[in-house]
This record gives C-alpha cells, sequence and structure tokens, in this order.
C-alpha cells in the first residue's frame, strides 16, 4: 500500500484524510472531548513506568516483547477526575510536552526512530520523571 496516498474516508460528518499511516494488526482508539482527559491519558499510556510493567506480560518474539494491544488498560487507570491535582498535572505536563516536541522534532535529522525518540527523551528527561513519579502513585506501582 503507498502510505502516501490513502483515500480520505468519513466518519459522520468528518472527513479523514490519513497521512503516513500504518496499521500493523489492530488499531485502539479512545474518544473524549476534553483536552486535558486527553492528555492526562496520553502521560499515562506514554510513560516508562508502566511500560516496564507491561513488558513483563508480554509475549516474546524473535525480536523482543510484542503484542502490546490492550495490555496497558489491565492496569485499572482511573477515568479522569477535573477535581483531582495529579490528574491536572498529568494533562499540563502533557500540553507541555507535546508543544515541545512541535517544536524541536523539524529540527532532528536523521533517517532512523531510534535516535530522534533518544535525543527528544533526553530533552524532556526531568518532565518524564515527574510523569512516572505521579502515574506510580495513581495505578500504586
Amino acid at each position: 500500500m503507498d502510505r502516501e496516498n490513502i483515500p480520505e474516508f468519513i466518519i459522520g460528518n468528518t472527513k479523514i484524510k490519513p497521512v503516513n499511516f500504518i496499521v500493523e494488526s489492530d488499531t485502539w482508539y479512545f474518544m473524549s472531548y476534553k483536552e486535558d482527559e486527553l492528555h492526562y491519558l496520553c502521560s499515562i499510556l506514554n510513560c516508562e513506568i508502566l511500560n516496564k510493567e507491561v513488558r513483563k506480560t508480554q509475549t516474546k518474539g524473535l525480536y523482543g516483547e510484542r503484542d502490546i494491544h490492550r495490555r496497558p488498560l489491565m492496569y485499572n487507570i482511573p477515568q479522569f477526575d477535573s477535581s483531582n491535582l495529579d490528574h491536572i498535572r498529568l494533562a499540563e505536563i502533557s500540553k507541555n510536552l507535546h508543544s515541545i516536541v512541535r517544536k524541536i522534532s523539524p529540527n532532528i535529522k536523521e533517517k532512523s526512530i531510534t535516535g530522534p525518540r533518544l535525543k527528544i527523551k533526553r530533552i524532556i528527561a526531568r518532565d518524564l520523571k515527574e510523569i512516572d513519579k505521579i502515574v506510580k502513585n495513581i495505578l500504586n506501582f
């Protein structure tokens, strides 16, 4: 499939034009109209502490862990609570990190995916540690 020229499709009244989009086998999504809720989940689902826990349960293939799919959802992630300061803080950090990554990504000129990811992780390391600390408390790790 030519991932540069994927046809548009319509869901409800929304026209969607995928760009550089590939589905491996399954696509999972969550829909919310609350930006803070989405950023809260983004912080949790992308944090290192949850990633380490999920790896313990993943099947292993020839090249390491695989089949992540719904495994992060096995960890009883609390529903977003706009009155919970930890939830609000995770959303704030995620918004800030999205902004930072959006600004620095175009300046990283590497063909591999690993190099740029490591560079970005080094730049945002302090925020990632704060996310892990909060998530550790929320998920009782």
